[in-house]
């Protein structure tokens, strides 16, 4: 399988870092350095420029993932991953997802959901009633850089059809449209009760989980 790199950031400059470093453990890790996975000592991130934001690459084939960073090379350490920012269904790590078209992991506060002057929010979108493509399903919109791309955002399979993202996104109203592959003809067409022109909208002003909506419906 193709080789991905994919670079992990965490923001520390408001917190106190361990003398034993700060890490990012998670169930990647064996495909990375072929070591066990979760192991908390194994992956230490560094801030090379002295920003506060410490970062790690590492290579690994495309797929889902979870992950957390550690503030020490233990659990002691170990972060608490804001709702928003969480699988969910009872799990509360951090996920992501690589492809070949997206390998960008935002760089988030330690313990927190999104940067400073940005919200955190957790689009959902129930697939039971369609076909997903090999390619997985996405999203795509101009709350998400660069707009309208639409394998630039892969979703989650968080819990049976439901799919997920977090975006990180400044304050203000947006428009964005679920997607049962990764290109366009694949893209659900908003019921106008609850759309514009076929696309979904959203007013954003603070961090939030939205419910899941059934692909090409309002509920």
């Amino acid at each position: 399988m193709a080789q991905i790199d994919v670079t992990f950031a965490v923001d520390m400059s408001a917190e106190t870092t361990s003398a034993n470093g700060v890490h990012v453990a998670g169930d990647w890790q064996s495909e990375a350095n072929g070591g066990e996975d979760w192991q908390t000592g194994d992956n230490e991130m560094l801030d090379g420029d002295g920003d506060g934001i410490y970062t790690l690459t590492v290579t690994i084939p495309a797929g889902p993932y979870h992950y957390k960073y550690i503030n020490d090379n233990t659990w002691d350490g170990v972060e608490g991953v804001p709702s928003v920012s969480q699988v969910g269904f009872g799990d509360d790590n951090r996920f992501f997802v690589v492809t070949d078209s997206s390998n960008a992991i935002d760089a988030v506060p330690f313990s927190g959901s999104a940067m400073p002057g940005m919200n955190a929010v957790k689009l959902q979108v129930n697939m039971a009633d369609v076909v997903v493509e090999e390619t997985g399903a996405h999203v795509a919109g101009d709350l998400i850089n660069p707009a309208w791309k639409p394998n630039r955002t892969p979703l989650y399979n968080v819990s049976n059809s439901i799919w997920a993202a977090v975006i990180q996104v400044a304050s203000g109203d947006y428009l964005y449209k679920f997607l049962r592959g990764d290109d366009w003809g694949t893209d659900e067409s908003a019921p106008d009760e609850c759309g514009d022109g076929g696309n979904r909208t959203i007013s954003v002003s603070a961090s939030e989980t939205l419910e899941p909506v059934c692909f090409g419906a309002c509920g």
